[in-house]
């Protein structure tokens, strides 16, 4: 009996202790203020959220491109793609020179079509490319687009509204495309934290 005596305090006290308010240990404690600060992600994420609404996008960030060649290389095994379609002239040379074979041909239903864009806007949402109107047709038609992006080419339309001034000279050769557009495609969005 003189065993349970013992128990019956401590499980007294801690029904006390649980009953009865106590002052804060840390009265200081700020639990109002946000844990995260804002940082470029979350522009990032913000610009992205409107792309992602189709059920087929994907989006993935990298820190370096060796980290999107890896992932690129991995999704191409898995998703048995023989030869992309890639015109854009630095892409082209960064997925070469790495082992990822592209051609320049219309891309086909089980080939992806890989590029980047000169913008990525948000309110209003779109993508700008400054590709002459053929290659717009073939971003527009190809089943699969992988679109790459880095840093410089995130905006907001309200910060950067210069994006879609488009002079009589650029009227052949830029592009604003709406993300509704991809809506039957299966988008990857790729984000490199880095220069291409």
């Amino acid at each position: 009996m003189s065993e349970i005596i013992p128990k019956e305090k401590i499980l007294k006290n801690i029904r006390k202790g649980l009953v009865t308010p106590s002052e804060k240990q840390f009265g200081d404690l700020d639990l109002d203020s946000a844990i995260y600060k804002d940082s470029k992600v979350r522009k990032e994420e913000s610009i992205i959220e409107v792309f992602l609404q189709n059920e087929n996008a994907f989006f993935q960030s990298f820190s370096n491109k060796f980290e999107f060649l890896t992932t690129l290389n991995q999704l191409k095994k898995a998703r048995g793609w023989k030869e992309p379609t890639c015109q854009d002239a630095t892409l082209t040379e960064l997925l070469n020179s790495n082992g990822i074979a592209t051609h320049v041909n219309t891309p086909t239903k089980k080939n992806p079509l890989i590029t980047t864009c000169s913008k990525a806007l948000s309110k209003p949402s779109v993508l700008i490319f400054d590709h002459r109107f053929q290659f717009v047709k073939k971003i527009l038609s190809a089943p699969i687009l992988i679109i790459v992006m880095t840093e410089n080419q995130l905006g907001i339309y309200l910060e950067d509204k210069s994006s879609l001034q488009i002079n009589a000279l650029e009227n052949y050769t830029r592009s604003a495309i709406h993300p509704a557009v991809f809506q039957d495609k299966e988008v990857y969005y790729f984000f490199i934290n880095d220069t291409l």
